[in-house]
């Protein structure tokens, strides 16, 4: 590394305090130096031993070091606490070793010679040195340092930076492929080459921040009583062909966490034009404030009805009426903050080895006091129960006769009495968006649905460290958090750095939106959308999922599902996976790919994929193989896997409906896979 990553380091240094303590002979010297405050030297005594030097500190950690070591160079040992746990690096050859050290994992170089102030030489980057060491490594702080006898060391210390947003290098096809899994509804030719064009995941990201938001609704000639097979003829049209793919991808993720469904619930299945407005509301606010967010979600009439927030009330105890608790519970479990107290990694904060509960019975009763007096804008009257007049499109309005005035003993203080129903609401929304634990709380329910099922909890922490705070002081900017979540190195090399862990099981709707975009389906001749021969709000008969049609507000499978029994990791999407929907899922696909192909007569008005380019470089099954490898996958299949299927393809005659047969076959064998069904 460059000295010059010093100097940008030099305004933070001495921010912290650290304190060098000696164990055994050895002494602790601070250096006076104004342009890199904090500079400190530590001085090895005695003869042929290592000496060991501890940090402790205040406040923040101490990483993204820079060190100076003098011209006597026996040795210098680090240990690193990192996000893959503690590692122990030689940083000179040497063939002694420290006696203090349990294990030296790796060995690096010094870093180039550097003159400063009088400073002679080497700097060292603990940053750059995890990543030689071992890429996807990042440094939470350094430890200990071990010096050889009569080996001083000068060392100047800064806070752990933030998550860096790393550098964009060359965007293979392959990395195209994976990045666009993770960030829209599958990759495309057409996305493919033009992310590999502009070269850079970042660009990408901003550009389709500020790409036209491409809605659902409203449905012309809609109203009470309407097929809700209309509100899904556009969400599909936008998943397989809208252009801002990041933000409907978003919107779906934020779709399972603050859960409505139309199922079951016969007001929303009646009213389209509501439920599509609600899943608008998500995709408009995605990247925008946590907080309006959460207030939009709050007065939607959508909502409103799904949780029984609209038409809550106040107690009358001589009508046996007491609030509504069902909102407030779940706002807080689901929408929020989580059952237990959380560390900025993700991890339960305990006490006497247990997990201390984020809030109790007595709080969802505060809350539920602070959710009353609200109901649909245009009711005739309280509680007007006429379907035909039910408003599920505006935001919810306050019947201040209906709502609780007394004071209210909520996460972070109490509300005084005598408030009107939306400064209360006001003033609880800002409790729960403050709350230490929406940070990484709403980090891991995002990296889940995005990225991988297991993140890191240095992963969960970097990206909660966005959320406390974009870089301008902001909080709760969902915007930056997204970007956060899909450029960081876990995201972008955790398939080769953390391989037993990393991914995720990809879920229905998902996988089949990937295959379809793969090969630019179309709609059938009337135009709307019959998927895998089924009509789009029928699918979930067949696949288990369908958007905004979760079987519960726990939405379709929970975040905490084990991979498998005894299992430390999660694979929430596998509950999905059972016998039943996994043999009529892989059917589906059979019809849509063997039957709905461009080549096949058309039926029933389905939508049918393309295969031109497949047909293209069929008569090179090898090329073909590599070809759909990569669209489909992102990664090259297992040899037992690939060459009984290149023998397969092979053995099917290179003539112009043997290109066909071929083609088919490839795609139908590969999607058929379960390494289909791994989104890594």
């Amino acid at each position: 590394m460059s000295t010059s990553h010093f100097t940008t380091l030099s305004p933070l240094l001495g921010q912290a305090v650290p304190r060098w303590v000696p164990a055994g002979p050895g002494s602790v010297q601070p250096l006076s130096n104004t342009q890199y405050p904090g500079l400190t030297r530590l001085q090895a005594d005695g003869s042929g031993l290592y000496r060991q030097f501890d940090l402790e500190y205040d406040d923040v950690p101490l990483a993204g070091t820079v060190y100076f070591g003098s011209d006597d160079y026996y040795g210098i040992y680090l240990e690193l606490d990192t996000n893959r746990g503690r590692r122990q690096v030689k940083c000179i050859p040497t063939d002694d070793a420290p006696r203090r050290f349990s294990s030296v994992r790796y060995q690096v170089g010094l870093g180039r010679d550097s003159r400063r102030n009088g400073i002679v030489g080497r700097v060292i980057d603990t940053q750059s040195i995890a990543s030689i060491v071992e890429p996807g490594t990042t440094v939470n702080a350094i430890t200990k340092v071990f010096v050889r006898t009569k080996l001083s060391v000068d060392i100047a210390l800064a806070p752990a930076p933030d998550t860096p947003e790393p550098p964009d290098e060359e965007i293979t096809r392959e990395a195209a492929v994976r990045f666009l899994n993770q960030a829209t509804f599958g990759a495309t030719e057409q996305s493919i080459a033009q992310l590999m064009a502009l070269g850079s995941y970042s660009a990408w990201i901003d550009q389709q921040m500020n790409a036209p938001i491409s809605r659902t609704g409203p449905q012309p000639g809609t109203s009470y009583g309407s097929n809700s097979r209309l509100r899904h003829y556009p969400w599909w049209d936008n998943a397989l062909g809208g252009g801002d793919q990041l933000r409907q991808r978003v919107a779906f993720a934020l779709s399972q966490i603050f859960v409505v469904s139309d199922l079951i619930d016969k007001a929303l299945t009646d009213n389209p034009d509501g439920v599509s407005g609600y899943y608008d509301m998500l995709a408009a606010q995605a990247f925008g404030s946590y907080r309006a967010l959460l207030e939009h979600v709050t007065l939607h009439p959508v909502m409103g009805d799904y949780l029984s927030m609209a038409g809550n009330q106040k107690a009358d105890p001589a009508k046996n009426v007491r609030p509504d608790e069902n909102f407030a519970r779940e706002i807080l479990q689901l929408f929020s903050i989580g059952l237990v107290e959380l560390l900025p990694n993700g991890q339960p904060r305990l006490a006497n080895g247990r997990a201390i509960p984020s809030y109790d019975q007595e709080l969802v009763e505060e809350f539920a006091k602070v959710f009353t007096g609200w109901y649909f804008e245009g009711a005739l009257f309280w509680l007007d129960t006429n379907r035909g007049r039910m408003n599920l499109v505006d935001p919810m309005v306050p019947t201040e006769e209906y709502h609780d005035r007394s004071a209210k003993r909520l996460l972070s203080g109490t509300l005084p009495a005598g408030q009107n129903a939306r400064r209360d609401l006001e003033m609880a929304l800002d409790q729960i968006a403050g709350h230490a634990n929406v940070g990484p709380f709403m980090a891991t329910a995002l990296i889940k649905r995005l990225v991988t099922s297991n993140p890191s909890a240095g992963y969960v922490q970097r990206v909660a460290n966005v959320f406390a705070n974009d870089g301008t002081g902001t909080r709760g900017n969902l915007g930056a958090v997204v970007k956060a979540i899909l450029l960081d190195d876990e995201a972008r090399r955790g398939h080769v750095t953390s391989a037993r862990t990393f991914g995720k099981v990809k879920e229905p709707v998902i996988r089949i939106t990937q295959v379809l975009r793969a090969f630019d389906a179309r709609p059938g001749p009337q135009g709307h959308r019959r998927v895998l021969n089924r009509a789009v709000d029928q699918i979930e008969d067949y696949v288990g999922q369908a958007p905004l049609e979760s079987p519960s507000v726990f939405n379709f499978y929970l975040p905490t599902e084990p991979l498998g029994p005894n299992s430390s990791l999660t694979a929430p999407e596998g509950a999905l996976l059972t016998e039943v929907l996994a043999s009529t899922t892989n059917n589906k696909f059979y019809e849509q790919v063997v039957m709905d192909n461009d080549q096949s007569p058309s039926r029933n008005g389905n939508t049918r994929i393309r295969l031109s380019r497949e047909l293209a470089m069929a008569g090179d099954v090898e090329r073909l193989v590599e070809h759909l490898e990569t669209l489909l996958l992102a990664r090259r299949l297992p040899n037992g896997m690939r060459e009984p299927l290149v023998q397969h393809l092979s053995s099917i005659p290179n003539t112009s409906a043997g290109r066909t047969q071929r083609s088919v076959d490839a795609i139908l064998c590969i999607i058929s896979s379960p390494y289909h069904l791994v989104q890594i």
